[in-house]
């Protein structure tokens, strides 16, 4: 068993098995996108998009809870949220540090899952 608040220090927040957690969910939510373009461009699938980072990565941080066997549910909950927001935010930083060539299937063009169609991120 851990020790209080000793779940959120960095060595255990960015293992390995969050990463994918975070590449997962950034796959699912694009792949929704993709797949429904109409849906997500207007009306309610267009207010959905913002929280599907968050949905999406918490049911993969509960579908992997074997990885966290001393996480508590509250931080369970809180890993989903932080991981969640990470991944809807990561499009965006990429593409302010001019790195979105470097990963395939992104285009400079593309928008983000947490952007506007200015650029701006949704969730700060």
């Amino acid at each position: 068993m851990t020790e209080a608040g000793a779940f959120f220090e960095l060595e255990n927040l960015l293992t390995y098995q969050n990463v994918l957690v975070m590449i997962g969910t950034w796959v699912l939510v694009v792949t929704a996108r993709k797949t429904a373009p109409k849906f997500f461009t207007d009306g309610f699938g267009k207010r959905l998009l913002p929280l599907m980072p968050l949905v999406f990565a918490q049911a993969l941080v509960w579908a992997t809870i074997r990885f966290q066997p001393d996480a508590t549910v509250g931080e369970r909950i809180i890993l989903g949220i932080i991981l969640g927001a990470i991944a809807a935010n990561g499009h965006s930083v990429l593409k302010r540090f001019g790195l979105t060539g470097l990963i395939p299937g992104l285009k400079d063009g593309d928008r983000g899952m947490g952007e506007k169609e200015d650029g701006e991120a949704i969730l700060k």
